[in-house]
């Protein structure tokens, strides 16, 4: 049974007792030690980012802090797509990354997400570990000490890789509304869709540290069906807080069901050969529709892999 992890990392409301600097830095010193552990460099290094939340500067100084007290090298890249510190943590070969959030929860929370050195989230033998690190580190000193960290674009480095997935200005005869939860997506999401060509209007794109998620994003659709609507654009798309969750809403302002999403994604890859094992991976809410909609494209397989 887990202590400190839940379903995706550590998480709460800020100033409790599992969400605050004081905690983090404890995390920090733990997660420093696990990699010595572990990895057996001479000189670990981390990717660490954040979203738009307030309380995320603090976590991220502290978290910071206490890594340097292992000496591990940290890159810093501020506010960024959580997507955006797992690529990250492949292209600097990193041995962890870490993404400050609550993902799609409101801005009086926080939390931690980790990567292993390969940008895989970490199993349960790795979360005991840390856990079992975390509560062998003493009480932290009441100030704690300055943190020191070297800046990391990832933010450009994801939106060149985004924007290399389709030709430039392939969109061009498109109008697409982006609903980007005032979070962190806030420049990332845009540059891609620009560079497509596409002409983009803009919902919860003026994060103020206290409004992620706040009546937008993934979590809220219906002001994104609206705008398509209102504005007849071709396609609305919304993120979570973090970047790491998607809806989509068609021209006709209907939200598009996950299945149907997965359907069409996985059509195409068998088509273009890229379906890895020939196998889709789904949650276990996803029904069987979506596996005779797969095999109606020629997919052989025994049946779709659910989680």
């Amino acid at each position: 049974m887990a202590k400190y992890f839940g379903t995706d990392g550590i998480r709460g409301r800020f100033g409790d007792s599992l969400i605050c600097p004081q905690f983090a830095y404890r995390i920090g010193c733990a997660l420093g030690n696990y990699l010595a552990k572990t990895r057996f460099e001479k000189t670990s290094t981390v990717v660490i980012g954040r979203d738009t939340r307030a309380s995320g500067v603090a976590l991220s100084d502290a978290l910071i802090s206490g890594l340097n007290r292992h000496e591990v090298y940290v890159h810093d890249a501020s506010v960024v797509p959580t997507p955006a510190i797992a690529r990250s943590v492949i292209d600097q070969h990193a041995d962890l990354g870490i993404a400050i959030t609550a993902s799609h929860n409101p801005s009086c929370d926080n939390g931690i997400k980790l990567f292993d050195h390969c940008a895989h989230k970490l199993d349960v033998a790795q979360e005991s570990l840390i856990e079992s690190l975390i509560d062998k580190e003493p009480e932290p000193p009441v100030n704690l000490p300055l943190a020191k960290s070297h800046p990391l674009d990832a933010s450009g480095s994801y939106i060149n890789y985004l924007r290399s997935l389709m030709d430039q200005d392939c969109l061009s005869d498109w109008r697409v509304v982006l609903d980007l939860a005032n979070g962190a997506t806030v420049k990332t999401t845009p540059g891609v869709f620009q560079h497509w060509g596409a002409e983009i209007l803009l919902i919860g794109d003026r994060p103020d540290g206290l409004n992620i998620n706040d009546g937008v994003g993934s979590e809220c659709p219906a002001q994104l069906a609206e705008a398509v609507l209102e504005h007849k654009a071709h396609i609305g798309i919304a993120h979570d807080g973090d970047g790491d969750r998607l809806v989509v809403c068609d021209e006709g302002g209907t939200i598009v069901d996950g299945d149907i999403i997965l359907a069409l994604f996985g059509r195409y890859a068998l088509k273009a050969g890229t379906l890895k094992a020939g196998t889709l991976v789904s949650t276990i809410h996803s029904n069987l529709g979506l596996d005779h909609a797969i095999r109606r494209c020629g997919w052989t397989g025994g049946s779709s892999r659910r989680r």
